[in-house]
């Protein structure tokens, strides 16, 4: 069976390596370390859903989900912050996540959110 993609943008290489590793085993895993980039990919590949750190320079992980609904991505997105989850609840909808998680992610919990949204 064909591995779904995942997409992982994080300013952080570390970040975007030890995710990379966890996922791997279950999804074909591509990373940026940029939220342009991360536009550019979408729009060249199709994802099962995009994983996006919040706090990014350039532009935010919320931004960067409106970005992306607004070029015709509908997957699902799971955006990972240090901060409250409960604080984005508010949001537009087109900034909206499908999922937050709050820093530290612990694997299985990772894991079972994106087989979850997936």
């Amino acid at each position: 069976m064909k591995q779904q993609k995942i997409l992982v943008v994080d300013d952080d290489l570390e970040v975007l390596s030890i995710y990379s590793k966890l996922l791997r085993a279950h999804y074909h895993v591509d990373t940026t370390d940029n939220p342009h980039d991360a536009l550019n990919r979408v729009t060249d590949s199709t994802y099962a859903a995009i994983i996006t750190d919040y706090t990014m320079p350039g532009m935010n992980g919320t931004d960067l989900i409106a970005h992306l609904r607004n070029d015709g991505y509908a997957g699902p997105t799971l955006l990972i912050t240090g901060e409250d989850p409960c604080s984005f609840a508010d949001l537009p909808i087109e900034k909206k996540p499908t999922l937050v998680l709050q820093k530290p992610v612990r694997k299985s919990t990772l894991i079972q959110s994106l087989e979850e949204l997936i």
